[in-house]
C-alpha cells in the first residue's frame, strides 16, 4: 500500500478549494487519469441521454458490440479474453478486429489500463455524443462521420465528450 498515492483537489466551491493526499511525496504517473475522464464522458453522455432510464443506459453498455479498428494504438497492456475456440482464458494486447461489449472495453481500459481500449472508447464516446439516441450506429456510418467531418468539428465533438462532463 505504501507504493500507492492519491491526491484529490475538490474545486466544487472555487472560493474554498480543498486538497487531500495520501503518500503525496510518492512519484506517480497520472496517465490513467485520462482513462477515468473517458469513463466519466461515457457515463455522463448516457445519463444525459437517458436521465430517468437506468435500463436504457445498461442496455447501451451491455449490448453495444465494439470492434477495434484503426483507432487502436500500440499498447503494451494485456487484457483478459476468452478464447472460445480453445476454451481458455488468454492475456494479450488488443488488436484490430477484437470484439467486445462496451462494458468489456471499459473493463479493459480501467483494469489493466489498456490504452487501445481507451482510444476505442474515445471514438465511441464521440459517436455517442454526436448521434445521441441513434447510437450505436452501423460501422459504415461511424466511419463516414469521421471521414467527412472537418477537423474543427471533430475537435469540438471531442471537447463535448471529454471536457463538458468535467466542467459541469
Amino acid at each position: 500500500a505504501n507504493r500507492y498515492a492519491v491526491s484529490v483537489l475538490d474545486i466544487s466551491d472555487p472560493d474554498n478549494p480543498r486538497y487531500a493526499e495520501v503518500n503525496g511525496d510518492v512519484a506517480r504517473n497520472p496517465g490513467s487519469v485520462g482513462k477515468l475522464v473517458v469513463a466519466l464522458g461515457l457515463y455522463q453522455a448516457l445519463a444525459d441521454l437517458y436521465p430517468d432510464d437506468l435500463t436504457a443506459r445498461w442496455n447501451v453498455l451491455h449490448d453495444t458490440q465494439i470492434i477495434a479498428d484503426e483507432f487502436i494504438i500500440s499498447d503494451s497492456h494485456t487484457v483478459r479474453m476468452w478464447d472460445r475456440e480453445n476454451e481458455k482464458l488468454i492475456r494479450r494486447p488488443l488488436k484490430i478486429g477484437d470484439s467486445g461489449s462496451m462494458l468489456e472495453y471499459l473493463d479493459w481500459m480501467i483494469s489493466p489500463s489498456a490504452n487501445a481500449a481507451a482510444a476505442t472508447l474515445t471514438k465511441h464516446g464521440m459517436l455517442l455524443t454526436h448521434f445521441g439516441k441513434d447510437y450505436p450506429v452501423a460501422e459504415a456510418t461511424g466511419k463516414d462521420y469521421f471521414a467527412t467531418s472537418t477537423r474543427s468539428a471533430l475537435t469540438e465533438q471531442l471537447a463535448t465528450f471529454i471536457q463538458t462532463p468535467l466542467t459541469r
